[in-house]
């Protein structure tokens, strides 16, 4: 019985004492007895097992359906053992038949002579990355240098829009009508269209904006000839006829004011002058409100690119026309700096 469990097991198994005699002699080992070849070929064929197992699974984790050498190499160092060195290459290993025999392979190593090696000349050095400015574009007029593209080269590349354009455009049920040229192809390309919603907000952001502006000083009120400083009412003497006057506090206010000798339009221009003051107070911290919560709406809109031309448009206009106004300037250039901020 336990004969035919060793000739069973021999048959199952891959690996058997030659084998294990000819792995013995590769490293050096030159005799080993049957006894001790037949006991570690069930062991070797084991490690082997185990290993080749744990490389398919990088394998399959690699969706890869070719086991490489890579493979192997990773299921080795997760068994803590040195990877294979030398089979690292992308092709993979070509095994021959050795002469005379049916079963034994070994593999197809090219002899290279180191003299020819040597004697191959070096591959030239590449070259060092470096920096260079050069205009892309002044003032819209694109620069003659040897960076930008000629006026060739941008036609040839124009070329494909223009017939994309065209093509649309005959598509469209204009068969043999005018052809867009290549400019007004590319312009349409890059024509960015803002919704009802988006057109609101800009045009909010545009009044926000311009309500910096402060608002003209009103022209005074001209002085009659002759007054002194500008008061309506004077002390009367006696015997001189008071001027008609309509006050809230009736006659006992004008009498007391007149004794006490102060104009009553004077105090009321004060006081008619401070409730201005207090309005203009509160209608600037509103307005600053508004635009800082503008300022901080353009700073993080996601969709600002949208937005750039006709925000770029509206600074430059803006610009030109207030160039004396401090407080429009410094609103326009915390709104350059939240685009930029973007």
């Amino acid at each position: 019985r336990d004969s035919d469990e060793c000739t069973l097991r021999t048959h199952m198994s891959l690996l058997d004492a030659s084998c294990i005699r000819v792995i013995a002699e590769s490293v050096g080992i030159a005799q080993v007895s049957d006894e001790v070849a037949e006991a570690l070929a069930p062991d070797v064929e084991y490690r082997l097992r185990d290993i080749v197992q744990e490389a398919l699974k990088f394998m399959r984790h690699g969706r890869r359906e070719t086991l490489t050498c890579d493979d192997i190499n990773f299921a080795l160092r997760a068994r803590s053992c040195d990877p294979l060195y030398g089979y690292s290459g992308t092709d993979p290993p070509r095994f021959c038949r050795a002469k005379g025999t049916q079963d034994v392979y070994y593999l197809d190593d090219a002899e290279l002579n180191l003299a020819d090696l040597m004697a191959v000349p070096l591959p030239s050095m590449p070259r060092p990355p470096r920096f260079t400015a050069h205009w892309l574009a002044v003032s819209g007029v694109q620069p003659d240098v040897a960076e930008n593209p000629t006026s060739a080269e941008a036609l040839a590349a124009a070329q494909p829009a223009r017939a994309a354009a065209s093509k649309r455009k005959r598509g469209g049920g204009n068969g043999g009508g005018d052809e867009l040229n290549g400019d007004e192809a590319l312009l349409g390309q890059a024509k960015q269209v803002l919704w009802a919603e988006q057109q609101v907000w800009l045009e909010k952001l545009f009044e926000i904006i311009r309500a910096s502006k402060p608002a003209a000083p009103q022209p005074a009120a001209p002085q009659p000839a002759g007054g002194g400083g500008g008061a309506a009412m004077e002390v009367v003497g006696e015997g001189a006829a008071a001027p008609a006057t309509s006050h809230p506090g009736g006659e006992a206010a004008v009498a007391a004011s007149r004794a006490a000798g102060i104009s009553l339009d004077s105090s009321a221009e004060r006081a008619e002058a401070e409730a201005a003051q207090r309005r203009d107070a509160e209608a600037e911290g509103g307005h600053e409100a508004a635009l800082g919560s503008a300022l901080r709406s353009v700073a993080r809109e996601p969709s600002m690119h949208a937005y750039a031309p006709y925000l770029c448009q509206f600074v430059e206009s803006e610009v030109q026309r207030n160039l004396q106004c401090l407080p429009m300037l410094f609103a326009l250039m915390r709104l350059l700096r939240g685009v930029l901020s973007n």
